[in-house]
């Protein structure tokens, strides 16, 4: 008796994407004599990217960081000062007085 298959392995299809409909029909518009499987795979490869677009990228996620704890950093020093002004009572205006 041969083995179950595994529930992961069911040969159903899922739905396919817009992209590979449009990669699809145009593999099927090519001539009989290109080699379709040879295309679509470079087709599905990716461009890679060149040294100087991923030292911007880098540069561009450390300058957005450095700028966003940039502005926390000032916000959390005004934030502390005007609560320790409070807790010293610089900022109390007429406070237990009547």
């Amino acid at each position: 008796m041969p083995p179950k298959p595994h529930p992961s392995n069911n040969n159903t299809k899922k739905p396919s994407s817009p992209l590979s409909n449009a990669k699809g029909k145009a593999l099927e518009s090519l001539p009989s004599w290109c080699d379709k499987k040879a295309i679509g795979t470079v087709m599905d490869r990716r461009k890679k990217r060149t040294a100087a677009e991923i030292n911007r990228d880098n540069c561009h996620h450390k300058l957005v960081k450095d700028l966003a704890d940039e502005k926390f950093k000032v916000a959390y020093k005004l934030a502390t000062t005007e609560l320790n002004n409070n807790q010293k009572g610089k900022n109390r205006e007429n406070v237990g007085t009547a």
